[in-house]
């Protein structure tokens, strides 16, 4: 009686292993992560992007903008007091703990924020854009591309001086702020 009994009781549970086996072997590979094929892979097919710092993108921009750059630096920093703090995003002017003015290069313009009430001036003689909520501190921001727009920009800045009272330095020296150009790689090494 005890060997009938043992050999049906095997084959029902032989069966039932072999499906969850079965299932098992099907289950595994969905789990897995596939492996990558290198096979096709070509390293100069890697794309790299740097991120360009206030500098590396100064030097890298052309001559008129460099040199707007110094005229707009030397001019701020001609007044008593005023010192310049360079970051890897942009520069700032600042008068002890006050907020004069932040430069920074985007695409072939230098933006410079002011510490101006942007609801005083005209926007049409000016094209500055109201930076207030964004930055409460420096509320107007113009792009200085042109000759006519550095002008301008001259111009905002030596009224912001005015209102701040802050006085010319008679014995500052203009300084050339110009950079010899360097290409990406050179900047990275």
């Amino acid at each position: 009686e005890p060997v009938s009994e043992t050999p049906v009781e095997e084959t029902a549970t032989d069966s039932h292993s072999e499906q969850s086996e079965e299932s098992q072997t099907l289950a595994e590979p969905a789990t897995e992560q596939p492996t990558p094929d290198l096979d096709g892979f070509r390293p100069e097919e890697l794309a790299v992007r740097y991120r360009h710092s206030f500098l590396s993108k100064l030097i890298q921009s052309d001559k008129e903008l460099q040199q707007i750059y110094t005229e707009i630096k030397n001019l701020l920093l001609s007044y008593r007091g005023v010192k310049a703090r360079m970051s890897f995003a942009n520069e700032t002017f600042k008068k002890a703990k006050v907020h004069i003015s932040k430069l920074n290069v985007k695409g072939k313009s230098l933006t410079v924020e002011l510490a101006l009430n942007p609801e005083n001036y005209s926007i049409q003689k000016y094209h500055f854009i109201d930076n207030s909520k964004k930055n409460p501190d420096l509320p107007m921001m113009m792009k200085v591309r042109s000759e006519r727009s550095l002008r301008y920009c001259l111009e905002l800045i030596e009224e912001q001086m005015r209102v701040l009272g802050l006085e010319k330095d008679d014995t500052y020296a203009a300084q050339d702020f110009t950079m010899p150009y360097e290409t990406t790689e050179e900047l990275a090494k």
